[in-house]
């Protein structure tokens, strides 16, 4: 399978257009028309993961973080070019895998088997818009059908949303027209409908290549325009539930030991260590700036990298399972996700990460 292709299939499972805008996501090193067939997964781009590979023989690094945020000047650092020199290409899915509809997040629960209720930050990289497009009633279904395939038409955990409205429409062809239908020169009427939909902004641009394809018309009366309610099943952290409830010390306790961390942090906030709370936001990675979210959607709060000043600022409980081990899950899905692609797929062993082996929790 070619770099493109299984990127291709990517997009509908951690879309570009999903990223923030400081993010750097993608193809990061090698060429799109690259043969891959053994892909490693990998929290980071180490030297750890360059030797795995190499020793492993994979084609593709995969990762969630990013080696590079901003424009580099000079290509000299030497992990890089022994990377170029096995011919292995490096891709990253960060942001846009955190907030996609099953993601970081989403592993996260699973690996803590709670129960998603509901998104903790509508917060991504993406932007909604309203589609319209009149259409002959007769070829209304070929259109409708075009344009749910091109990805229009997702409201959530929904698909093929869309509003119709018949109507009277009229138009007069020009000299210069290529006619499909209709008489030229005098002012025709025909019955159409109105096709309306929601479409995210990563399918915008095919959902319109789409419409065009199929669309009797040589012209069609297309307008899309931004729209300010987001995807709700998109975004940054969960809310969740789990079915046996736990006081604030044993849920730390039962988190340390799901996740496997040595140590982590119980911020209590205002609460006693015996209070027994109902909503748990959770949020892999770094979820410091959510803490106000989820002040106002859950009973407390776990993710990792919480500074001093953020705990003493938080009146909510905050468990602080650390960066690796809340963002560790994703890497199995992703395995998984690649291996139904027909690919070979491994995950670094968590031995073999530089944050582990030279961590010491004494």
């Amino acid at each position: 399978m070619r770099i493109a292709d299984l990127m291709e299939r990517f997009e509908h499972i951690a879309p570009m257009g999903l990223a923030l805008e400081w993010d750097n996501v993608g193809l990061l090193v090698g060429e799109r028309d690259a043969i891959v067939n053994k892909v490693l997964v990998s929290l980071d781009f180490t030297p750890n993961t360059l030797s795995y590979a190499i020793e492993t023989e994979a084609d593709l690094i995969l990762t969630h973080h990013p080696i590079w945020f901003k424009g580099i000047k000079r290509l000299n650092d030497p992990l890089i070019l022994e990377l170029v020199r096995h011919n292995i290409a490096l891709v990253a899915y960060h942001t846009n895998l955190d907030t996609a509809r099953y993601g970081v997040s989403h592993a996260l629960a699973q690996a803590l088997n709670f129960t998603v209720e509901d998104r903790l930050s509508l917060e991504t990289g993406n932007r909604q818009y309203m589609v319209q497009v009149t259409v002959p009633i007769e070829q209304i279904d070929q259109v409708r059908e075009a344009a749910f395939a091109a990805g229009g038409g997702v409201v959530g955990d929904f698909d093929r949303c869309c509003a119709r409205l018949a109507f009277l429409g009229t138009f007069r062809p020009l000299e210069a027209a290529n006619l499909k239908t209709g008489v030229r020169g005098i002012e025709n009427h025909i019955r159409q409908e109105k096709l309306e939909m929601q479409v995210s902004s990563s399918a915008l641009s095919a959902v319109l290549d789409a419409i065009r394809k199929v669309h009797p018309y040589e012209q069609p009366y297309i307008t899309h325009f931004p729209v300010q309610d987001p995807d709700p099943a998109l975004g940054l952290g969960l809310v969740c539930s789990m079915e046996h409830k736990l006081n604030l010390k044993d849920l730390a306790a039962y988190v340390r030991d799901r996740l496997g961390v040595s140590q982590l942090r119980l911020w209590l906030g205002n609460h006693a260590e015996s209070t027994v709370l109902e909503r748990i936001a959770i949020c892999g990675g770094s979820g410091a700036s959510l803490i106000p979210v989820a002040q106002k959607k859950a009973d407390i709060f776990i993710s990792g990298d919480f500074s001093y000043h953020s705990l003493l600022d938080s009146s909510l409980p905050l468990i602080d399972a650390g960066h690796f081990h809340t963002e560790r899950p994703v890497l199995d899905y992703l395995k998984k996700e690649i291996t139904a692609f027909g690919l070979e797929a491994l995950v670094l062993p968590d031995t073999q990460h530089e944050y582990l082996q030279r961590s010491l929790w004494i």
